[in-house]
């Protein structure tokens, strides 16, 4: 304590300085910790948000039982169909059943987004969805190779599966 008496104005300066220094580095710290901690929030009311809507809420459960229990029925086949000709006839249950599918699968393209965004993060993301990328993601539900138009060729094919809108790239697969 004797020290801080015999401080010259120089001194009292350099020690001023010096706590200076050392609150703003403090209050630094706190802003930054204030900050993750608010994105911490927003992302969790964005998951709840999510989980409301897609487990709890009705909008969903009929095609999640569908993609999930009844796929090779009557969805493959629609979807095979569709894909190799998009002109054909579907019935109003098959219409219905491809606005369901085009809904889920922008919902997933929306989750995906505020991943990219940086509002949710990969674990986020994963904890509510990653059992749905992964049946979505599954070889049983992959396009088999006669589906394909004959206008689009070998190199096409190959080249729409790498492409960043495929769901594997989006998943970092």
């Amino acid at each position: 304590m004797l020290f801080i008496v015999a401080l010259s104005a120089e001194g009292w300066s350099a020690l001023a300085n010096g706590v200076l220094a050392v609150g703003a580095l403090v209050t630094g710290a706190l802003g930054l910790y204030t900050y993750r901690k608010g994105k911490r929030v927003e992302a969790a009311r964005w998951l709840h948000g999510m989980f409301k809507d897609f487990y709890l809420g009705e909008g969903f459960q009929e095609i999640r039982r569908i993609v999930e229990y009844e796929y090779s029925e009557p969805v493959a086949p629609l979807l095979e169909r569709r894909l190799a000709n998009r002109s054909i006839p579907c019935s109003r249950e098959e219409q219905q059943l491809l606005a369901g599918l085009d809904t889920l699968l922008n919902y997933f393209e929306q989750v995906l987004y505020l991943e990219g965004e940086g509002h949710l993060s990969r674990r986020d993301r994963d904890a509510l969805f990653d059992y749905w990328f992964d049946i979505l993601d599954s070889d049983e539900r992959a396009a088999s190779e006669g589906t394909w138009p004959a206008s689009v060729g070998r190199e096409s094919r190959e080249r729409s599966r790498h492409t960043p809108t495929s769901m594997s790239r989006f998943m970092g697969r």
